[in-house]
């Protein structure tokens, strides 16, 4: 974490799964102290992988691995959901202390083009996204072969609710347009999108 403190790029070749977990953990500890040490890190982080390290989809990695800046190939195995799901953890906590726009244009970009067609209607998971010339999605088979992927998959519908309302002072932000009612009784708001 220190050079991503200092504001440098250390990502080629680790292990994209391993360290994103790691920086949620960065995020959580600057949420409940303050410390800016890991601020630092995560928005670092977070601005690495967001604006260098992704494709358009919002997905990162390929082979379970971040590559050099600016060779992210398309391949078979490309963008892990288990990134794209532990990447929204780590947007949303840095939302929660800094409500940018970026914040919320990623969770919307990641949630429309990667989570929502992240299980089909058998409840079979995606692992990695096909993004070669005609690809086409690969859903495992319900348990078939436990992943990462599998466990994070299961709780990915739970995402599609979480950054759609955000409290605002004594105002609420409309951060996504979806089908939602909001009930904030202190305020007397009822709140519903159709």
């Amino acid at each position: 974490m220190d050079p991503l403190s200092r504001g440098e790029d250390n990502l080629s070749g680790l292990h994209a799964n391993t360290q994103i977990p790691k920086i949620v953990g960065a995020a959580k500890i600057y949420q409940l102290t303050g410390d800016e040490y890991y601020k630092n890190v995560a928005e670092n982080f977070w601005n690495y992988v967001v604006y260098h390290r992704s494709y358009a989809t919002g997905g990162n990695c390929d082979k379970e691995f971040f590559t050099d800046l600016g060779t992210e190939p398309r391949s078979v195995d490309s963008t892990e959901t288990c990134n794209v799901y532990n990447m929204l953890k780590l947007t949303e906590y840095l939302y929660s202390v800094d409500p940018k726009t970026e914040y919320i244009e990623y969770a919307e970009n990641v949630l429309y083009n990667h989570i929502l067609g992240s299980q089909n209607q058998a409840g079979d998971k995606t692992y990695n996204i096909d993004l070669t010339m005609g690809g086409h999605k690969n859903y495992m088979r319900h348990c078939q072969n436990f992943t990462c992927c599998e466990g994070t998959g299961m709780e990915n519908p739970g995402r599609f609710y979480r950054m759609i309302y955000a409290q605002a002072g004594k105002g609420v932000n409309v951060n996504l347009f979806v089908d939602s009612r909001l009930t904030w009784e202190e305020q007397g708001i009822v709140l519903k999108q159709t």
